[in-house]
């Protein structure tokens, strides 16, 4: 079987040796039938120089293309291999990756792709292998995932999936996007294919922190990705996915509450976060609303206990209380009959009061 490792070029680095090294240093597989794909949009348009030594690189020169979505866009029109892994610039494979990887996929297999264990090997953020919150639980790897009955194996991340050509083929990105047009490829990907093997032997190293890592992730630094991406995005997702009945699929609404917790974990963090203004922590409270209006109240309180959603019982009972504008024991009274006198607001959420206190600070 031939693999295509899709690489996004989108400026000049020479971390792509990092990642084309760890392909031709693979153990017990033959390499000659895996290329690296590379669809270069930087301005320097150096990627095939850099990759002058590595006879299975073919560079594609596009410059001024786009991001990273049109870079994979072009990379789907020219990908010939029977198989496809998206990697970024300085991503390192495991030396086993492919042998395993291979053994994982076939025309016999009932699944389309095949996800990795993920780590964070970059030392700028930890000194140490960040292992992914997302990655399958233990006793689930080595066999076949059903995202339809446990929605916290949800494959997010496009990054180190060993994926079908004829079927990623089908999912372009969405350029238009700005920060989770590759969430939006999975999300599709896996409403029509629901079931992937998890890969027990096969690691994957990222380079830069995925969406998981809500301290170091890069588009935290970003307001818009606060706000305005829960309206440009989440909102629209979850109107595209509904059911006939109007639900959503409980996969989606997983999705959705990882995606706001997320952003609660990422602002949790001074280091590298501005605050936000009195307005705006206003408007992205009601974004955040908006989405968990749509969401059940198990997957709020994480009753399936899921790893996954990074947030502890306290959290919970914030979103819970974001949604209905009221505590739990207020809304367990309204239940029983036993509603606070008239007049009386219960409290917000301590956590919900020390955001708005920084905004006050800020001098919003």
């Amino acid at each position: 079987m031939s693999v295509s490792v899709i690489i996004p070029y989108i400026e000049s680095s020479d971390l792509i040796l990092k990642t084309a090294d760890s392909v031709r240093n693979q153990k017990s597989v033959n390499t000659g039938e895996i290329e690296l794909l590379v669809v270069d949009v930087s301005d320097a348009q150096n990627a095939a120089e850099k990759l002058s030594a590595y006879p299975n690189a073919r560079v594609i020169r596009k410059p001024g293309a786009g991001g990273e979505a049109a870079a994979y866009n072009i990379a789907l029109e020219n990908l010939s291999a029977d198989y496809a892994i998206v990697a970024r610039p300085g991503d390192v494979f495991g030396s086993h990756y492919f042998m395993n990887a291979l053994k994982a996929v076939g025309a016999n297999k009932p699944w389309c792709f095949a996800a990795p264990n993920r780590f964070c090997i970059n030392p700028v953020y930890s000194r140490y292998k960040y292992i992914s919150r997302t990655n399958v639980p233990p006793l689930m790897l080595n066999k076949e995932a059903d995202i339809r009955d446990y929605p916290n194996l949800l494959q997010m991340e496009i990054d180190g999936n060993i994926i079908e050509s004829a079927v990623l083929k089908q999912y372009p990105a969405d350029a238009s996007l700005k920060y989770e047009f590759f969430h939006d490829v999975m999300l599709r990907l896996q409403q029509d294919h629901p079931t992937y093997f998890a890969m027990e032997e096969a690691n994957f190293n990222t380079f830069m922190p995925l969406s998981d890592d809500s301290a170091y992730f890069v588009p935290s630094n970003d307001i818009d990705w606060y706000r305005n991406s829960i309206e440009s995005f989440m909102l629209p997702l979850a109107e595209r996915f509904k059911n006939s009945d109007g639900t959503l699929p409980y996969f989606i609404q997983f999705y959705l509450m990882y995606a706001v917790s997320a952003r609660f974990l990422a602002n949790m963090n001074n280091r590298n976060k501005r605050n936000m203004s009195e307005e705006e922590l206003d408007l992205f409270l009601k974004a955040c609303k908006k989405v968990l209006d749509l969401l059940d109240d198990t997957i709020i309180l994480n009753a399936g206990k899921y790893k996954a959603l990074g947030y502890s019982e306290e959290a919970a009972e914030m979103f819970y209380m974001l949604k209905y504008d009221t505590d739990l024991l207020h809304r367990r009274q309204a239940a029983a009959g036993r509603l606070l006198p008239s007049g009386i607001q219960p409290q917000k959420h301590r956590a919900v009061r020390r955001m708005e206190r920084r905004a006050d600070r800020s001098g919003g």
